[in-house]
């Protein structure tokens, strides 16, 4: 690399190291398919930061898995199975995954998902695939330890511990030619992986993998475990940080052994594994054991969900053979992704149709099943005393992902019934639009004030129809403008308390004449939210 002079005219040398990350950040902002995995990913970790996460902002989060209707399904079916026991079943929105489980589980989950999705789905490269089972499985094996011996927390602990070669992963996945240099190296040269990525990158894979979790906004935590540890004896954890670095290397070494090992006499290696960290986690051979048994039987419910096969991975079957397990899968099958079937639903113009249409039970549905889910968890809501902003939150995003709507507001007149401001919503920039959404309640003829004051649905197929535009209030030209809209108000003895705003970017009906019927029924339940919250009784 050429040296770099300053203003005075003396040589300085760059540094090899930021040269790399900045490359490797460049490539990442400008790959065609990037930018917006990179987004999502930052919108995820900047919504779930502690000075962000507050009870007001579970629908932002929610607005922002949204945006990818694979994530949505993912996260759901995730959310709905027996890794989630609580909640096995149960929910139908990704808002109430929000509040159920909290920000950092749901920070966890859909980071988890849109990294494998990216990796799996971009290359065939049977060394990215395995170091991704690899990540899964450390990820795993750590969950398990820490539920057993609360060393560590358990979400966290599976998060670090699978982002724990984050750099070793991007490198195979940007930098092939790089990857196949370094792994050269250390065969040729017999050098730890760490001199030799050093020695080909200018930068170790752990600092890479740091550098790219920082430009992500993942947090400190998860950037401080994906540290190395020194050879020896690894001393007791000092703090949280520590630990979960600590067992982050701790369940990747677990995953090295055997993925190295071509024999499955691994006990004297597993015992002076456990030896080395002794000191820092006393684990019983016992309970590792059952740790391992766990992740393997998990891992199988894990890989259907993330559309990932593991049948021909060597460090599966070796944990398979370890533990005397069967493989599931059957014998020769190769790691191969599922399809997604993405490509046939758009040849067959059935891609909308299936955007985000999901019931726990049985996958993707027609947009009736959703919404039937959707209302019925609403009523259990309703049933359980939710507060409102759980209930109002829920039935727009079940409107949202049921009809598909473009976007979808809930606006609430003030006390002093003088103005209508838009108060939660769902779905493009819907932070910045819902600022503009307002307008004055007065005795004007367009069509927001004769929907406030008839208090009757409205349906408007094309904004520029003549007879439509002298109707429309500059203050809606300026914020949204949609080609066509349906406005559903909310009226409680009498009066327009607010409205249910939805709209598509193509003029036609918003809403199909058959679905009426439950976009009224979730106006319903809105009405009867309302009520009861500014009920005396309440």
């Amino acid at each position: 690399m050429r040296p770099a002079t300053d203003t005075g005219g003396q040589k300085k040398r760059s540094d090899p190291g930021r040269s790399t990350l900045d490359f490797l950040v460049r490539r990442i902002q400008h790959t065609a398919d990037l930018p917006a995995f990179s987004k999502i990913i930052m919108e995820i970790n900047e919504k779930t930061s502690p000075s962000s996460a507050n009870y007001a902002s579970a629908s932002e989060l929610a607005n922002t898995i949204l945006k990818d209707y694979s994530l949505t399904n993912k996260l759901l079916r995730l959310v709905n199975s027996a890794y989630y026991g609580q909640t096995a079943g149960k929910v139908t929105t990704v808002s109430r995954a929000v509040v159920i489980l909290g920000f950092e589980q749901v920070r966890m989950a859909a980071s988890s998902i849109l990294l494998f999705e990216h990796l799996q789905d971009k290359s065939s490269s049977k060394a990215l695939k395995e170091e991704a089972i690899n990540a899964l499985m450390g990820g795993l094996i750590a969950r398990e330890i820490s539920a057993l011996t609360g060393f560590a927390e358990v979400e966290e602990a599976f998060i670090c511990s699978m982002l724990h070669n984050l750099g070793k992963i991007l490198v195979i996945f940007y930098l092939p030619e790089e990857y196949e240099r370094i792994e050269s190296l250390k065969s040729k040269k017999e050098i730890d992986e760490r001199l030799a990525s050093r020695a080909v990158l200018g930068l170790s894979y752990t600092a890479l993998g740091r550098g790219i979790a920082k430009s992500w906004k993942f947090p400190e935590k998860i950037l401080h475990s994906m540290g190395d540890l020194p050879k020896g004896k690894v001393g007791p954890a000092k703090s949280e940080e520590d630990a979960l670095l600590k067992l982050s290397c701790l369940s990747n070494e677990i995953c090295h052994l055997f993925k190295a090992q071509e024999t499955l006499d691994v006990q004297e290696e597993l015992t002076e594994l456990m030896g080395r960290y002794g000191a820092c986690l006393p684990l019983a051979k016992e309970q590792l054991d059952t740790a391992l048994n766990s992740a393997i039987e998990t891992i199988n419910h894990f890989s259907v969900i993330l559309e990932v096969s593991t049948s021909d991975s060597p460090l599966i079957g070796r944990l398979y053979s370890y533990s005397k397990k069967s493989l599931p899968i059957p014998e020769g099958d190769t790691i191969e992704i599922v399809p997604s079937g993405k490509e046939e639903r758009k040849k067959e113009g059935l891609e909308i149709e299936n955007r985000f249409f999901f019931t726990p039970e049985s996958g993707p549905e027609q947009p009736d099943s959703l919404l039937i889910a959707g209302i019925e968890e609403v009523s259990a809501l309703l049933l359980g005393g939710q507060g409102l902003r759980d209930v109002l939150t829920a039935i727009l995003e079940t409107m949202y992902r049921g009809f598909c709507f473009h976007r979808v507001l809930l606006c609430l007149a003030n006390k002093a019934h003088t103005k209508m401001v838009a108060r939660f919503g769902f779905g493009p920039d819907i932070g910045e639009l819902m600022k503009g959404f307002r307008f004055p309640i007065t005795k004007g003829r367009d069509i927001f004030n004769l929907a406030v004051e008839i208090g009757k649905d409205i349906r408007i197929d094309d904004t520029h129809s003549p007879r439509v535009a002298k109707r429309i209030p500059q203050w809606y030209r300026r914020t949204v403008f949609a080609r066509a809209f349906v406005i559903f108000p909310v009226v409680i003895d009498g009066k327009t308390v607010g409205m249910f705003y939805a709209d598509r970017e193509k003029p036609g009906k918003v809403i199909d004449d058959l679905l009426l019927d439950y976009m009224r029924t979730l106006r319903n339940q809105a009405t009867l939210a309302i009520m009861r919250h500014y009920s005396p009784l309440h």
